[in-house]
């Protein structure tokens, strides 16, 4: 499923692509790399804003000054509590 299906299924709704959100890095299977996260994200966004799209980085809502999730929005900094999907 592409970018066309989503925007055919969603006709009449209002669509919005979200950012790549950072993770923490107590993981060693999942090492951050910040630079590659920030850089898909841009592609995201440039992507979004050419299809007319909504662009949304919760990141600065849901993360620490130094990009990781903050504690009460996870508890093992990749997913979102309900918390997170509460912001």
């Amino acid at each position: 499923m592409g970018v066309e299906w989503a925007l055919h299924a969603a006709s009449g709704s209002t669509l919005m692509v979200l950012a790549v959100l950072l993770s923490g890095d107590g993981l060693p299977r999942c090492p951050r790399d910040d630079e590659s996260i920030e850089g898909l994200s841009a592609e995201i966004e440039a992507l979004a804003r050419t299809r007319g799209l909504k662009f949304l980085d919760l990141g600065p809502a849901l993360a620490e000054e130094t990009g990781e999730l903050r504690a009460e929005f996870t508890n093992d900094g990749i997913q979102l509590l309900s918390a997170g999907y509460d912001v």
